[in-house]
């Protein structure tokens, strides 16, 4: 969500550091250089007009955003690792975790 804020926003700055904090979670991960800032840019050019034109909920798109974003990672690691229940679980709970504090938080 950060990402969405900083691009809409136009905060230059503050979106160069969620960039590199993307590239440490991918070093860390595993993945490609980027890939989580184009993911991120891909969910934000495309998929966030169509889920905004279609859906008339205001309040529930950024946990759908939160969502697909968190599909497109699961994607991503299954291209890249082999896919076991402790990493379905582990994203499954990010995932929650995010909702809470998204929802309590802002």
């Amino acid at each position: 969500m950060s990402f969405f804020v900083c691009l809409k926003r136009r905060y230059n700055y503050s979106l160069m550091f969620v960039i590199i904090t993307f590239c440490f979670i991918e070093l860390n991960n595993g993945f490609k250089i980027f890939s989580l800032s184009l993911l991120a840019t891909f969910v934000y050019v495309f998929i966030a007009p169509y889920i905004k034109r279609t859906l008339s909920f205001t309040s529930l798109n950024s946990y759908i955003y939160m969502g697909v974003f968190y599909l497109g990672v699961y994607i991503m690691w299954s291209l890249n690792n082999d896919l076991t229940p402790q990493i379905n679980y582990t994203l499954l709970v990010n995932l929650v975790i995010d909702f809470i504090i998204f929802g309590v938080f802002i």
